[in-house]
């Protein structure tokens, strides 16, 4: 079965600094209480829906439990700590070529990484990090759609 998971980031208006964490942590409720921890899944497609048109370089970063603050802050530099780097199950590159032009309005980042990770318990924590210098329109401007597959 696939799970849909579709969460706004909310950015900063002023420009990121390159390495800088794009919006807060995001977490994402994945997993079924029903079921046991260390819960698997494939990621099957991501969507990054860019609404001010900047298609900018970014790593999204995916943890299996919430990485520490220096990791996780809106606009300060993405530094996880070697407890954060053993809690990272997969990091995602979104080149500045993924994007599509939907429209004159937004673009969209469309990757099928397939790729297995395993959650501790039943959330997914996410952090975007600028590989440039994107500096978004409105705090609304990126969406990010995950789709799941338990395994």
């Amino acid at each position: 079965m696939i799970t849909k998971v579709k969460t706004a980031i909310t950015v900063t208006l002023d420009a990121y600094e390159q390495f800088d964490c794009v919006g807060a942590l995001v977490t994402a409720t994945i997993g079924e209480a029903s079921l046991l921890s260390n819960q698997g899944y494939i990621i099957r497609k991501i969507m990054l829906t860019d609404a001010s048109v900047q298609s900018e370089k970014l790593n999204i970063h995916f943890f299996n439990a919430s990485p520490a603050e220096g990791a996780r802050t809106d606009a300060a530099t993405f530094a996880p700590v070697a407890a954060d780097i053993a809690k990272c199950v997969h990091v995602e590159y979104i080149a500045d070529s993924d994007y599509i032009a939907a429209s004159v309005y937004h673009s969209v980042a469309i990757k099928h990484p397939n790729a297995y990770i395993e959650c501790d318990g039943l959330d997914l924590f996410i952090v975007l990090e600028a590989l440039e210098t994107p500096d978004y329109a409105a705090a609304g401007d990126l969406e990010l759609t995950l789709y799941l597959e338990r395994v």
